[in-house]
């Protein structure tokens, strides 16, 4: 439950980071993308990690995610994602699934 909610509070901050440093001005639609972007990373991973790669993890997926969920970026590949369903909850989840391939510890398996 910590790994998880790490997870998500992390990818939560680093979003509404990135809308802020990219708009000059935090959302809290990024805030929400961000939560469910660390909620999503950390499903394949919550038995897997510590806290301290909760936190790299969910960094990870809200880029990952804010790159994908980005207009300019939808517009060049041609793909309509209203509600970002591919990009949070399908890149992300690859993306996260690779990860565990890294950094899974072998003392909790």
């Amino acid at each position: 439950m910590i790994v998880t909610n790490c997870c998500a509070a992390s990818s939560a901050t680093v979003w509404f980071l990135i809308d802020w440093i990219r708009a000059r001005k935090p959302k809290i639609e990024g805030l929400g993308y961000g939560v469910l972007s660390g909620l999503v990373a950390s499903t394949s991973l919550a038995g897997f990690i510590d806290v301290g790669y909760a936190m790299i993890v969910g960094s990870v997926a809200a880029i990952v995610g804010y790159i994908f969920c980005d207009k300019d970026f939808k517009m060049l590949f041609k793909y309509d994602d209203a509600l970002n369903v591919f990009g949070i909850h399908g890149i992300i989840g690859i993306v996260s699934i690779l990860m565990a391939a890294f950094i899974a510890d072998k003392n909790l398996l």
